[in-house]
């Protein structure tokens, strides 16, 4: 694991003139002077560049900011301090001029507003969603801390990083996941680093950092420091015909780190990988899943889920999808109502030698050639019905898309139903 150090002072007249003694935790009497000036130097790295050789280079930004958690004389604080000067260079000095911590207890970069320090634990999150820059990562991922009440500060990188290359076109996004944490929540001690009792996932999604698509290159993820267990990596394709393929590789065994280093390369071998296709029914609408979850094929039912399962964090197929918002499913419900919709068309009609359902067709150019078929439950060629959740609650009560045809009559209607039902789930894709 690289590291780096920080040379954590306060302005020489301010250390002459404090007598009282730091505790183990952080803590000072009272009457401590505050600590307003932070002088920070990097003998090896932070996170401003990659180069070839996966060594990361110092140089201070602009706007830079490291968070300080310490207590003032009445609380527990958690202040940005905010690079003055020396931008471009390794070396800089942070200020908080109106700060009140006179203890320091741990420092990070970068700076976190709901970061906290509480029982010798520094509490913080890794982004689970990711922008991506060519041959470099996102500097709000890039975690590194310090703890302890010492002057002189080495900060540790509270991540690694994976290196992917892209060398395909029209890739959205790329998901790492894993049956270890790592993003989310976060427990930092001076023996390392923790997965959080709560609020911990399995998943980091790389998305552009600006336009629709990732240009070729290497690309660098964060993610929480040690090794990565059985690590599964998927791509997302966005086609020019508004559809949309999912490309999954499962991997097994565990993702090593060697010592002294803390990025690892990640090769894709497409050979036999998992794909799902999604379809785009309108402008700016959601790409709807080819099937349901718990189905292979668009002519089977899938599984009935409750609420919460439905709506796990990062879902019952990856982070990749999620479950649709009502929203979604608006013109999906008045085209089903037997009603004009402008975008969308609903048929109730037999998908493959045996099942019957609702297929739901685009009305504008570009979309009328998609086409998604959400299947009735127990439905045949006179009657059929279907229930489906929706990601978006009202209380205790949620959402559901009711589907309904009896003897040429169309039908849909929302339900409002306790979140232990069990219904049937069409994922789309986030982003």
């Amino acid at each position: 694991m690289k590291k780096y150090i920080f040379t954590v002072f306060a302005v020489a007249a301010v250390l002459s003139s404090c007598s009282k003694s730091l505790e183990p935790n952080g803590d000072i009497n009272s009457g401590a002077e505050a600590i307003t000036t932070i002088g920070a130097s990097t003998e090896i790295s932070t996170r401003a560049v990659v180069s070839s050789s996966d060594d990361t280079k110092v140089n201070w930004e602009a706007g830079d900011k490291l968070g300080v958690l310490g207590n003032s004389s009445s609380e527990a604080r958690n202040l940005a301090y905010t690079l003055d000067g020396n931008a471009g260079s390794t070396t800089g000095t942070f200020k908080n001029e109106t700060s009140d911590i006179t203890a320091i207890s741990a420092v990070m970069y970068p700076y976190q507003e709901n970061a906290t320090w509480a029982n010798g634990k520094l509490t913080c999150e890794i982004p689970s969603v990711q922008k991506a820059t060519v041959g470099s990562f996102d500097k709000d991922a890039a975690i590194m801390y310090s703890i302890g009440n010492t002057i002189n500060v080495q900060l540790n990188y509270a991540v690694n990083f994976l290196k992917v290359t892209v060398s395909e076109t029209n890739v959205h996004a790329i998901s790492i996941s894993s049956s270890d944490a790592l993003s989310g929540k976060m427990e930092i001690t001076s023996s390392g680093v923790t997965e959080a009792s709560s609020g911990s996932l399995k998943a980091v999604t790389l998305i552009p950092a600006t336009g629709d698509v990732l240009p070729t290159g290497d690309y660098y993820i964060a993610v929480k420091a040690g090794n990565i267990a059985n690590p599964t990596i998927s791509y997302v394709y966005y086609n020019d015909d508004h559809t949309a393929t999912e490309k999954t590789k499962a991997g097994s065994g565990t993702l090593t780190f060697a010592e002294g280093t803390n990025v690892k390369s990640i090769s894709v071998n497409w050979t036999g990988p998992t794909e799902r296709k999604a379809f785009q029914l309108w402008e700016n609408g959601p790409y709807f899943a080819e099937y349901n979850v718990g189905a292979s094929s668009a002519s089977e039912e899938g599984n009935t889920t409750t609420y919460a399962e439905a709506t796990a964090e990062n879902f019952i197929w990856g982070p990749n999808w999620c479950t649709p918002s009502k929203a979604d499913m608006e013109h999906l419900m008045t085209a089903a109502k037997g009603q004009t919709d402008e975008k969308v068309k609903c048929e109730y009609t037999q998908e493959g030698s045996s099942t019957y359902g609702f297929k739901f067709t685009g009305l504008t150019d570009g979309y009328a050639s998609n086409s998604v078929f959400f299947p009735a439950q127990g439905g045949d060629i006179y009657d059929g019905e279907a229930y489906y959740w929706s990601g978006t609650a009202d209380g205790s009560q949620v959402w559901i898309m009711y589907l309904y045809y009896n003897f040429g009559f169309l039908d849909s209607d929302w339900r409002s139903g306790f979140q232990d039902y069990n219904c049937l789930v069409r994922p789309v894709l986030k982003n």
